[in-house]
């Protein structure tokens, strides 16, 4: 396992079973890498997530032109499955229990990519058509990450700023997720896969710093120091264009 200076990201390329294993450089050019074994399988992308957020028991739901972009903390109740379930209501203040249902469903997902009693700022973004995705688009984007404290509570799990969860889907067109909306930076390049429909491979990183490329079909991980300090797996599902649109999917867990 190669070293890396403190201070500074710590990267690594993973690709699928079977295939090489090889250290990304944190300096130098940034070369898109060839096909590697098994990724000629993957070009076609895999199944996009599925993301829904429920409040008080009501899905929430875009309107046609009218996207949803809602802000929810609390601590984590239950998680698991797929499923977060996070509690609004300070106890200290009195108020009834409000809960909110996170579901995220997607390909090698961790069962639960947040912990329980963690405290957490959750920010849910959905379309449906309209400037935002085009028209006929859905699209989904969610991030999940952890509070210090909240309301009178002080967190018993972690004090860290890092991200536990960042989700994406869309289907038809690609989100146009509002200015900082994502703590990490996440950009797309040249994917090394030479087909129709064309894909694009992620490029995530802190502020600052080269971060990982993930190709269309695989995974890849980066650890970060600083603020959002963290151990950051990176999922990039499918990220395509064709005559019909285009479509997005991918996740990022944080540990």
């Amino acid at each position: 396992m190669p070293r890396f200076p403190a201070g500074c990201l710590a990267l690594l390329w993973l690709s699928l079973p079977g295939c090489a294993v090889t250290p990304t450089p944190e300096s130098g050019p940034i070369d898109t890498p060839a096909v590697a074994p098994g990724l000629a399988g993957l070009c076609g992308g895999l199944p996009t997530p599925q993301i829904s957020l429920t409040l008080g028991g009501k899905l929430l739901t875009p309107a046609e032109g009218q996207p949803v972009d809602v802000v929810v903390e609390g601590r984590v109740q239950d998680t698991g499955g797929g499923s977060l379930v996070i509690d609004t209501c300070d106890p200290t203040t009195g108020c009834k229990p409000t809960l909110a249902l996170l579901e995220v469903s997607a390909s090698e997902l961790p069962d639960a990519p947040v912990p329980a009693d963690a405290l957490v700022h959750v920010h849910y973004f959905a379309a449906l058509g309209g400037a935002s995705v085009g028209v006929g688009g859905v699209a989904h984007h969610v991030v999940v990450q952890n509070l210090s404290a909240w309301g009178s509570l002080t967190s018993s799990v972690s004090t860290a700023d890092r991200v536990w969860l960042i989700a994406d889907t869309s289907d038809g067109a690609l989100v146009d997720v509002p200015p900082g909306f994502d703590p990490l930076v996440i950009t797309t390049e040249k994917s090394a896969c030479d087909t129709f429909p064309v894909q694009h491979g992620l490029r995530v990183s802190a502020s600052q710093g080269k971060g990982v490329f993930v190709d269309v079909g695989m995974r890849g991980v980066v650890d970060v120091t600083g603020p959002l300090e963290g151990h950051y797996t990176v999922r990039n599902l499918q990220y395509r264009e064709d005559d019909a649109g285009k479509a997005r999917g991918y996740w990022i867990v944080g540990s």
